[in-house]
């Protein structure tokens, strides 16, 4: 046993000299999207960060892995001793049954997991940390080496942050023993029938059970590799072709992150969600939802000019949308500003690191630009991203807050979306308010739209909007839109599952984003475009269009530029609707507005129709919606434009909803004298009010067992 116990440190460290650089690569290919294969990655690391950058985080590793190799191998031989007592490992490991080969290799494993998950864990995180001065400068690195990063990570994580990814790593390694052991045994084995029992052979049967566990093992790799990182990558997945390039370059780097989702067996320390109302972000900006037109949705990253004159990222793109928001009555309508989303930037900072426009997309710049939209009565809003790289591949703010939140103020810019591409997690909570305190230090009124939460899906626990809405003016929460139906609803779906914890954190100043709208884009009809803006408009949501207004539909324009369905997303109260009727097919929405009287408001009602083949008729008691006033709501179709006359809360609301299509009322106080009791608060929304079972609606209610990726009519 003692001579397994050198041989395994011995040969764990000579390994690791070896092996460490081309392990680097392999960290870096699995977790940032910054390479266009392992060669690309070895001379990249040489050039910016010399022979030192392939052997980033070895320090921790080389100390331990002989003490770990020695673990591996002591329990072994140890197994192996108890099996067959007297013997020596080498003519036992002869004629063992492979069962015991197995059961050996097993024990191996877990008596080294315990040192091995903290030393990966550090060794990742110090590997993929990039010095390149395009991302990041060398006395702005979030760790300054192995104790550092063990440092940062407890301080931040806690005893048990050392040990996030355990279970992956228990699975890999197991897997891979499992795999490694008995092939090296085996054939060794076969070799020694053939008289082929020497040195050479032995590193042969070793480099063929190598290779043999890597393949085993290689989808948990990635998998503990983006653990320990906790990265998010390219949130895109619903972009149609930026995901077929992504997958192109990456191959099933994605697939297997998607479709593997193992449990952690240990989470980060919780942001608990609190009582009480939101502290909203008092820059005084975006007291009423911010309304405008963004280029993400519609046009994507397309960078081919050439084939696509008037689809491609350049100045001539948002001087278009700028003259048509001026021109076409969207402006008068309330979308006053122009977002250029990414795919901006040259691929490098200036000498000063400073972002620089692409010269040949943008030859005027962007301060330009910023000015050509200003003339028009307009404002600008720019893209950029808190990681190293945006989730375009290009220049992150990492490292650059600073400097690009100074950028942004020189350019004139009125409004900044800040992504959360390839960022640890763990930053989130420092980077977002760092880049707000950076942006308020300039003296520029910028609105501040965080995709901070929107990388936090698959970890609700940690977010946190009241802390959130102290930094940002609004933030994203769900995957990104796209121009179907299916996309639709299931940003409807996601929200209406979590209404409870937006809409107390929801109002003036600190708004929910559930993303663009798509109207008049090809794959979506003019029921689902009525769908869309009736549901938003009831959640006062950022009405922020992603669509081509050089040459959209008369129909979808009239959508977008009804002013009843744009007054009730602009209330002044701005309070989130909240679902409080739902069937499988149909679901009303309820949401306070003015004139109010005290504590009694008027309200908006949305009744969306989710079945995508037939039309439904609703029928509904207003009391039973909380609309209680005696004396009454004089009730109007926002979409008919016609005038219902004053209804009672004993009198019934009747209408026809088509297919994926939704109907939308205004319904204000008849009687508006100020009442005695207190004033109107959020707080006031009925959470109690629901349909009474009954001819036309068989009451159900929300299922907690909620999938916000899948898609369907049932909930």
């Amino acid at each position: 046993m003692l001579a397994d116990f050198l041989a395994g440190w011995a040969a764990g460290g000579a390994g690791l000299l070896i092996g460490h650089p081309l392990d680097t690569v392999k960290a870096r290919l699995q977790t940032m999207n910054a390479y266009s294969g392992i060669l690309d990655c070895f001379t990249k690391t040489l050039r910016n960060e010399s022979v030192g950058g392939l052997y980033k985080g070895m320090l921790v590793p080389f100390l331990s892995a002989g003490a770990q190799h020695s673990l591996i191998f002591l329990a072994y031989g140890g197994a192996l001793k108890l099996l067959h007592p007297g013997e020596s490992n080498v003519d036992a490991r002869k004629d063992l049954p492979m069962r015991e080969i197995l059961l050996a290799s097993i024990c191996g494993t877990m008596l080294q997991l315990g040192p091995a998950i903290p030393i990966e864990m550090v060794k990742t995180k110090l590997q993929v940390q990039r010095e390149n001065a395009t991302l990041a400068r060398k006395d702005q690195l979030l760790y300054r080496g192995p104790v550092d990063c063990l440092f940062k990570t407890y301080q931040y994580n806690g005893f048990m942050g050392l040990f996030k990814g355990g279970q992956v790593m228990f699975y890999r390694d197991n897997i891979g023993f499992l795999f490694y052991l008995p092939v090296y045994e085996g054939l060794l084995r076969l070799f020694r029938k053939n008289d082929l029992d020497n040195a050479a052979f032995q590193m042969l049967a070793g480099g063929i059970a190598g290779s043999t566990s890597w393949f085993s093992i290689c989808p948990l790799e990635v998998l503990k590799k983006i653990e320990f990182r906790r990265i998010k990558y390219m949130r895109r997945s619903t972009c149609g072709n930026w995901r077929e390039k992504f997958d192109e370059k990456k191959g099933s780097r994605p697939f297997i992150e998607a479709v593997w989702p193992l449990p952690n067996m240990w989470s980060l320390t919780p942001l608990l969600l609190t009582l009480g109302v939101a502290v909203a972000l008092e820059n005084g900006l975006a007291r009423t939802p911010p309304m405008g037109w963004m280029s993400w949705t519609a046009f994507y990253c397309e960078l081919n000019c050439t084939k696509y004159p008037t689809g491609c990222i350049n100045e001539r793109l948002y001087m278009d949308m700028a003259d048509r928001l001026a021109s076409d009555g969207y402006r008068e309508a309330g979308y006053v500003s122009v977002h250029v989303d990414d795919c901006w930037m040259e691929r490098n900072r200036d000498g000063a690191g400073v972002l620089v426009a692409d010269r040949e997309r943008f030859p005027s710049g962007m301060q330009a630009l910023a000015q050509y939209t200003h003339t028009r009565g307009l404002k600008f809003g720019i893209y950029e991203d808190y990681g190293t790289l945006t989730c375009g591949g290009y220049p992150g703010s990492y490292g650059y807050l600073k400097i690009d939140a100074q950028t942004f103020a020189n350019w004139e810019v009125d409004y900044l979306k800040l992504d959360g591409c390839n960022i640890n997690l763990d930053l989130m909570p420092i980077g977002y308010p760092q880049m707000e305190r950076e942006l308020n230090a300039t003296g520029r009124p910028i609105v501040y739209s965080c995709s901070w939460p929107a990388y936090l899906i698959d970890h609700p626990h940690l977010v946190n909007y009241h802390v959130i809405g102290k930094s940002c003016n609004l933030w994203r929460n769900f995957d990104d839109i796209n121009s179907s139906w299916k996309s639709i609803q299931s940003i409807i779906n996601y929200y209406d599952h979590n209404q409870d914890k937006h809409i107390p954190t929801h109002g003036p100043g600190r708004w929910h984003d559930p993303d663009m709208l798509v109207i008049g884009n090809k794959g979506i009809t003019v029921d689902m475009s009525i769908a869309q803006m009736t549901i938003w408009c009831i959640w006062s949501a950022p009405l922020i269009m992603s669509n081509d207004l050089r040459i959209i539909g008369k129909e979808f324009r009239e959508i977008l530029l009804n002013r009843e369905a744009i007054a009730i997303d602009q209330d002044p109260l701005g309070v989130m609707g909240r679902l409080v009727a739902n069937t499988t097919d149909i679901g009303v929405y309820v949401k306070p507005i003015t004139p109010t009287a005290g504590s009694r408001t008027s309200f908006a009602i949305g009744i969306l129709n989710r079945n995508i083949t037939n039309a439904k008729t609703v029928e509904v008691v207003l009391w039973t919606l909380g609309l209680k006033d005696e004396a009454g709501y004089r009730v109007k179709d926002v979409w008919e434009k016609s005038d219902l006359g004053i209804l009672k809360p004993s009198d019934k609301l009747r209408t026809q909803v088509n297919p994926t299509g939704a109907a939308l009322f205004r319904a204000e106080l008849v009687n508006q004298a100020p009442s005695p009791d207190r004033p109107f608060f959020f707080g006031d929304v009925p959470n109690d009010a629901f349909f009474r079972p009954g001819r036309v609606f068989n009451e159900r209610k929300l299922s907690g067992n909620y999938n916000p990726y899948a898609f369907s009519n049932e909930y």
